[in-house]
């Protein structure tokens, strides 16, 4: 059980940051990540090309950007709470979708349904442990919930092991995980509306000067680990001889060590957020680096990649 902190004689815990790890565990893992798991699969029994492959997964960044930029306004004028039951429904309609799915468009509409979800839930869930948790938890909060990717790429290994060649079987099951998260996040997290913003909408939306920098930032980071998302698993298997298991094993591995993150909250408090993040960056050239040294074999490259990786990422 995670705890947070003691307050006022009770525990700070479970009701806001447990069904949030479980909401983000659904709409990044499930929704977004796997897509690139899953996608050799995928694309045979689609008949897809690397390159449509490749498009396709671009709708979920795509669809990230768009509700990202719709998630402030929307939480403004019906609440957090509204929105993280909009994300849930977008991430449960695209898994049944991609499961479904027998040409591309409808994959490609289904991830890009999927891809929604994820630029709804962060924003919701953030404004919601602002709302509900004392200011002091609240690093820490934000930093448990966001290892939800984490522990749901550390489930969708081994469920890709038993259903390898049943991948539609796979994201029919990620979406009925998804009906029951849904339903306990609509249970346990308050209706609680924050004051909304009443000046006009560029107003509310514009960004700070450290704001834009902080936003040039996250695209570039954003822009380079796209690709890894994506082709990682086919890049170990297709280039370096890895065995399937290999390359799967190599993924969890990265959600095993993605759960550190959520020591992510002390490290904040103790540098302050800005050296964290640039300490976390800055570790990305050696993780290419172990990528790339022909000294080392391919799956100790590939361990020691998921493992700096995995927790940085996350």
């Amino acid at each position: 059980m995670i705890v947070l902190s003691k307050k006022g004689g009770g525990i700070v815990r479970k009701k806001i940051v447990l069904p949030g790890v479980a909401l983000i565990a659904v709409c990044y893992a499930f929704g977004r990540f796997s897509y690139g798991l899953f996608m050799p699969e995928i694309s045979e029994a689609l008949q897809l090309s690397e390159s449509a492959s490749g498009a396709i997964n671009s709708a979920t960044y795509i669809a990230y950007c768009l509700a990202l930029l719709s998630a402030p306004l929307i939480i403004n004028r019906k609440g957090h709470h509204y929105v993280i039951q909009l994300a849930g429904i977008s991430a449960i309609l695209g898994l049944i979708g991609i499961g479904l799915s027998h040409d591309a468009w409808l994959l490609a509409v289904s991830v890009f349904l999927a891809g929604l979800s994820t630029g709804w839930a962060s924003p919701a869930l953030g404004n919601a442990v602002s709302a509900e948790l004392a200011p002091d938890l609240h690093a820490r909060g934000n930093s448990w919930i966001n290892t939800g990717t984490s522990f749901g790429i550390t489930v969708s290994g081994p469920l890709y092991l038993l259903f390898t060649d049943y991948w539609r079987l796979s994201y029919i099951l990620f979406a009925m995980i998804g009906i029951t998260v849904l339903l306990w996040n609509r249970h346990a997290i308050p209706a609680t509306k924050t004051l909304p913003c009443t000046k006009s909408i560029w107003s509310c939306m514009r960004p700070t000067r450290p704001g834009s920098a902080l936003l040039m930032a996250c695209l570039l980071t954003g822009a380079s680990s796209a690709i890894y998302w994506t082709f990682a698993r086919n890049f170990l298997t297709d280039d370096k001889g890895a065995s399937d298991s290999e390359a799967v094993l190599f993924w969890i591995v990265m959600g095993v060590t993605g759960i550190l993150g959520g020591c992510a909250g002390r490290i904040i408090e103790r540098i302050e957020l800005s050296w964290s993040y640039r300490m976390g960056n800055e570790t990305v050239p050696t993780e290419c680096l172990h990528r790339d040294k022909s000294c080392l074999s391919c799956t100790r490259r590939g361990a020691i990649s998921r493992i700096i990786y995995g927790g940085i990422h996350h």
